[in-house]
């Protein structure tokens, strides 16, 4: 059946993302989750921004220099 799938852009320098706070954005998660699943998708926001409330965690993100260093950013995140 169909997949939970996510990207993670990161950029250091920011990107305007057109937010209510007139602020850049240096981490963009997409998630996409099929409609039968989402409570997880709630579920996986929550998890999100709990990790992403680590400054140092971000951080380590927008300085990570491959695809491979993020995911294990996000994997030794407690």
């Amino acid at each position: 059946g169909p997949h939970e799938l996510a990207a993670v852009g990161s950029f250091p320098g920011g990107v305007d993302v057109a937010a209510h706070d007139s602020g850049y954005a240096q981490i963009v998660i997409l998630m996409l989750t099929p409609v039968d699943r989402r409570a997880r998708h709630v579920q996986h926001l929550a998890d999100i921004a709990r990790q992403l409330g680590d400054a140092s965690l971000r951080r380590r993100l927008t300085a990570a220099d491959s695809t491979h260093e993020i995911l294990e950013i996000f994997r030794g995140s407690p």
